[in-house]
């Protein structure tokens, strides 16, 4: 079985809302965890990790030095990379999302949530049907009060508009973690929180100089998209098909 992990960063909060996370199957997992465990554990030992923390060298990165804070982002990145992870992300402008669906009559079109989940689990789900996949895919969340409640709500909505080939790879219901004990979600914010600041910098008309440790992103598979304002109008028109944009 395939297990995805995903983790969001400010879904319905402007400039941009994101989306993101890995997959890989369990074994890959098992490895990954006993290896970034190890790195969370060396001097200064982190109790876990959490993108707004590190950037922000507040909670478990406060009093950090630049030198500790970009040794420790090249380990964690390499780990991710070693292991292959396959990476997945939807984005949308928010207050553009809101312009085109926010009145929609269906409150769970009008907000970016159910869009988005709907956008990365149908993203996933044609991809490992053009290559040949024939198992199931496990969707784990992290438990956040509000988003476990819509997603929950979304999830037999999602496989009821599922396309027909996308649809039998799916689990019946997602399951929900806690990304300070779960290590794989702390991979998930890694990515989620790190991606939103490069777009946010892009939306602005700024360019963000990459960061060092991101050298290693090159050598990753990362399956999504930003959403444009043409996308979303024709995915309006359509709704509630979704599935035939998706792909």
């Amino acid at each position: 079985m395939l297990k995805v992990y995903i983790d969001d960063s400010n879904v319905g909060v402007e400039p941009v809302s994101v989306l993101s996370g890995w997959a890989a199957d369990e074994g890959t997992w098992a490895s990954f965890e006993k290896e970034w465990s190890a790195a969370l554990g060396m001097s200064p030992r982190l109790a876990y990790f959490k993108e707004t923390e590190a950037n922000g060298r507040s909670g478990e990165f406060a009093g950090w030095s630049d030198q500790l804070f970009a040794e420790r982002m090249h380990l964690l990145m390499r780990v991710i990379a070693d292991h292959k992870l396959f990476g997945l992300i939807s984005a949308v402008p928010t207050k553009l999302y809101f312009e085109v669906f926010g009145k929609n009559a269906d409150k769970v079109l009008a907000y970016p949530y159910f869009f988005m989940i709907h956008d990365l689990v149908s993203r996933m789900g044609f991809w490992l049907e053009r290559n040949g996949y024939t198992g199931k895919v496990q969707f784990i969340f992290d438990e956040q009060k509000g988003q476990e409640e819509a997603v929950s709500a979304s999830w037999p909505r999602l496989l009821k508009s599922a396309p027909p080939n996308v649809r039998p790879l799916l689990t019946d219901y997602p399951i929900f973690r806690s990304d300070k004990t779960t290590i794989a979600l702390q991979a998930a914010d890694f990515s989620a929180g790190h991606l939103r600041r490069d777009l946010v910098e892009f939306m602005d008309g700024r360019e963000r100089p990459d960061a060092p440790w991101i050298a290693k992103m090159s050598e990753i598979v990362i399956l999504g998209k930003l959403w444009d304002e043409v996308r979303l109008l024709e995915l309006a028109q359509a709704t509630p098909d979704f599935g035939r944009y998706m792909s």
